[in-house]
């Protein structure tokens, strides 16, 4: 999630299943587990049996985890940042924070730029009329401030596409400097001294100014204070729906967990996501987490439950937009022309991102192996960039839709973007403008055949239509990456059926007709494709997924030997890694082509410590591989104070032993341990969160689209008037189809999506299979007892539920698990429809919930707001 790697270093799980045992209270908001995660509630289980563990729940409705919680309290879709902000102002007020974690792990003492200020629901430099903030006052107050230094004048020059006199001038003066004094090059870029590597001015790192007593009025931890004072047991109730005493229940069990011997985790899924303020209600549970200690600890953490079984695994890879494979930006036209440019605006000043050269330039040498060379820029130049617009997935076809894009066909590889999409009629009218459209999908879907979507005429629709039968999971081998970052290798069980193919084999042969097209008929620029290396066929002459994880793992290029681990790339074009982050899951040179014997195949259910610890942590080291390096749990040095002694010597993940000066170790440290002798580095030599350039967690983050600290906004479609503020809406909201805004007064009733045990996201695969249309046949509208009475509607009576968007005529399912809100200025109904259907399954068909949701988006994440908006409901008439 974008807002956990602003803050944290990294976007992925901080924890994983196993730990839930470890944990002391287990909080769901924003994720149903019982019914979509139903294995984590066995997890929970134990840790209430073995040690009292509390098990709070945390949703719009009372849901399956509802009835088996020990605390249910109800909160209004959309109002998150509400509770979680009320959570840290009570942990603040109370003193219930752990003083010496947030002092030495976090930048709760960093002091802010004297020109930051908040006011109103606005942080300082916002431009109503451009809808953007100039975020100069967002910044640390530096002790360096003068030290511009050459990293900092050619991202200016970057920044103007021109570079003034005096700036070249100082440019080459430093540049000069720099080669003068390479002995003073700092440790962490000593590598840039070797030969082969690309120039790049190694950028300055500015340190701010602190005040560990935390008392001073602009140090992050105050203008925290600060900014959610506001935020009271009584807001909670008027904004969230949520009773006073039950909030202040919750309230001082999750506040107990800021002592070291207790511990508690969050998990949430796509309840979280999927609001236009996702991204900041996400990063301010993680801030909550931050103040109580609770990042780094056994049974601790962030934990997102993942909606399918390599969501994790398809981020890493790249497959955002704006992403290249392990988390490196793609670059910007006009800003990163070159590949100097680009490692002068991307690589950290301090922190472990000071390698991203090595991470980049091993992806180049993978890319495009022997065409890739120092001379060439390592065929930088080949990597498509960013042109300023958003192209991320609903924009596009927003773009599509309004003509903006010359689009003219769509690969939908897994994906049923007319059932998935919000907004599906907006979709639906899009794919109408495609020449052509290729689905790559086990069924026949939606999207596959959306000519037949009542309404249409397929004699007026020209879009033509390729379906490819997809071998199914059980049908190929390769890795795949759960929640927990655990990548784990799947063996194929049987032949496809049929013509069924694999993945890596459509992609290989899709690759290999666009090379053959170029070769019978050159292109203006036609080398990222004819120069691509494609090394993955074996011996027959097939592609193979066990040489493509070598390509991932890594390797040096001399002789093909497969890397131990990231620590072994260079940036002088020596290794090639397809993804960085994944070096180490496949690195046994001795069994190249036997996956049991790597890493991500092993299947050691035994609970040992990684060196020298006494295991039994529920870490499973030797179960499979878990990025990065196999650390089980991400930032565990945050678990230890800075003399290397654990927090909770119950459950020590890593401690200190001073006696024979090294560590003991339950799982792999998340820092630099060991020194360039191999001896273990002291204590007081490490950091915890070195991801970030401030080697510390980060309360206070700029790199946020809409504001530093999160901050309550309505959704885009709400009853009522924001109560914290005049600012209605985040002002950055990205907002399509404003003339299908609706108001409250025609549209009274909040509405939320939500998926079901029985089928699987778009429905594509289990409303085809008899025996789970059996158990859930039907698509439903949830209501109360008390809306459905005032409506006059009965249980199972087909009703309406419409907006400007759409309108779904489905049979209503009366329940308690739905009530009313009461907020200040009385109830609010609200309704749920689930999202798992469509048109074309054989077995269970029914109206799309998506033809209600908005195109309203996250600023951060380009999520929709699919869990409110607004709706009216009446009685179908026959």
């Amino acid at each position: 999630m974008s807002s956990l790697g602003k803050i944290f270093g990294r976007g992925a799980m901080t924890n994983h299943w196993n730990d839930l045992e470890n944990s002391d209270v287990i909080v769901t908001c924003g994720v149903n587990n019982a019914e979509n995660h139903p294995l984590s509630i066995k997890h929970i289980d134990m840790a209430r049996v073995n040690h009292g563990a509390t098990y709070i729940v945390v949703d719009p409705r009372f849901t399956r985890s509802a009835a088996v919680a020990d605390i249910y309290a109800p909160l209004r879709s959309g109002t998150n940042t509400v509770f979680f902000g009320a959570l840290i102002n009570y942990v603040i007020q109370n003193k219930l924070y752990q003083e010496d974690y947030i002092i030495n792990w976090t930048t709760a003492p960093f002091l802010v730029n004297p020109d930051f200020k908040f006011e109103d629901g606005l942080f300082s430099g916002y431009d109503p009329e451009n809808h953007k903030y100039d975020k100069s006052t967002w910044t640390y107050d530096f002790e360096n401030e003068g030290e511009e230094g050459p990293a900092a004048l050619r991202q200016q020059a970057a920044a103007t596409g021109s570079r003034p006199e005096t700036a070249t001038a100082d440019l080459e003066a430093a540049e000069q400097a720099a080669e003068k004094t390479q002995q003073e090059v700092p440790a962490a870029f000593k590598y840039t001294l070797e030969p082969g590597v690309p120039e790049f001015t190694i950028p300055v790192h500015k340190k701010a100014k602190m005040d560990e007593t935390l008392q001073d009025p602009q140090c992050v931890f105050q203008l925290m204070a600060k900014q959610y004072e506001r935020y009271t047991p009584e807001m909670v109730e008027n904004i969230c729906g949520m009773p006073q005493e039950q909030f202040l229940q919750i309230a001082e069990i999750v506040g107990s967990t800021g002592a070291p011997d207790k511990v508690a985790t969050f998990l949430y899924a796509m309840g979280l996501t999927q609001h236009t303020t996702g991204s900041q209600m996400i990063k301010c549970l993680a801030m909550l987490q931050l103040l109580l200690g609770n990042i780094g600890m056994c049974g601790g953490g962030v934990n997102a439950f993942r909606g399918e079984s390599n969501v994790q695994g398809s981020t890493d890879f790249g497959l955002l937009f704006d992403q290249l494979p392990g988390y490196c930006t793609l670059p910007t036209a006009g800003k990163q022309n070159t590949l100097r440019q680009y490692l002068e605006t991307t690589t950290a000043s301090a922190g472990y991102y000071t390698n991203r050269p090595k991470f980049v330039i091993s992806l180049l040498k993978e890319m495009y192996g022997e065409h890739a060379t120092l001379e060439n820029d390592f065929c930088y130049d080949y990597l498509p960039k960013l042109d300023g617009k958003d192209h991320s997935y609903i924009t596009i076809f927003e773009h599509l839709y309004n003509g903006e894009e010359d689009i003219r066909m769509l690969i939908a590889g897994g994906q049923n973007p007319i059932v998935g999409l919000p907004n599906v009629n907006m979709v639906n009218e899009a794919l109408k403008k495609l020449e052509m459209i290729v689905v790559a999908d086990l069924w026949e879907t939606e999207t596959s055949v959306f000519w037949k979507r009542p309404g249409n005429d397929p004699a007026s629709i020209q879009t033509e239509v390729f379906l490819l039968p997809m071998a199914s999971s059980y049908e190929k081998q390769g890795s795949v990456t759960n929640s927990g970052r655990m990548a784990q290798w799947r063996y194929k069980a049987v032949e496809p059926l049929g013509n069924a193919i694999d993945d890596v084999e459509l992609y290989t042969g899709l690759y290999e007709a666009v090379k053959k097209a170029y070769e019978r008929e050159p292109g203006k620029f036609d080398d990222p494709i004819m120069k691509l290396s494609w090394p993955y066929y074996n011996g027959q002459g097939h592609p193979d997924s066990r040489l493509v994880a070598q390509g991932i793992n890594g390797y040096t290029v001399e002789d093909g030997k497969l890397l131990a681990g990231f620590g072994s790339l260079k940036a002088d074009g020596s290794t090639a890694c397809g993804c960085w982050i994944y070096s180490g899951y496949y690195n046994n040179n001795d069994a190249k082509d036997d996956p049991t014997q790597q890493p991500t195949g092993r299947q050691i259910a035994e609970d040992v410590s990684e060196g020298g610890g006494q295991g039994g942590l529920n870490q499973y080291v030797n179960w499979s591989w878990v990025w990065p390096l196999n650390r089980r749990i991400i930032y565990n040095r945050a678990s230890m104070d800075k003399h290397g002694n654990p927090y909770n010597p119950k459950f020590p993940l890593i401690s200190w032993d001073k006696a024979n000066k090294k560590w003991l170790r339950n799982d792999v440290p998340d820092f630099g341990f060991t020194n360039p002798d191999g001896s273990h580095m002291e204590p007081e030599k490490t950091v915890a969160f070195m991801m970030n350039e401030e080697n510390r967690a980060a309360f206070f983050t700029a790199g946020m689209a809409d504001g530093v600290f999160p901050e309550h906004y309505e959704p885009v479609e709400s009853p009522v008037a924001n109560m914290l503020s005049s600012q209605q809406n985040s002002p950055l909201t990205i907002i399509y189809r404003d003339d299908q805004l609706g108001g409250p007064d025609e549209y009274p009733i909040i509405c939320t999506t939500y998926r079901m045990s029985e089928h699987w996201q778009a429905g594509a695969m289990t409303r085809n299979l008899p025996w789970l249309a059996e158990c859930q046949p039907k698509v439903f509208v949830e209501m109360s007892e008390t809306l459905a009475e005032s409506l006059g509607i009965s249980n199972g009576d087909d009703v309406e539920v419409y907006n400007k968007r759409g309108s779904i005529v489905i049979p209503a399912m009366i329940t308690k698990r739905m009530k009313a809100y009461n907020l200040g200025d009385g109830p609010h109904e609200v309704v749920g429809v689930p999202w798992n259907w469509g048109f074309a399954s054989m077995c269970a068909q029914g109206e799309s919930a998506n033809e209600l949701t908005p195109t309203y988006l996250d600023p951060s994440s380009k999520i929709p707001e699919f869990k409110a908006f607004l709706v009216n409901v009446r009685k179908a008439v026959n």
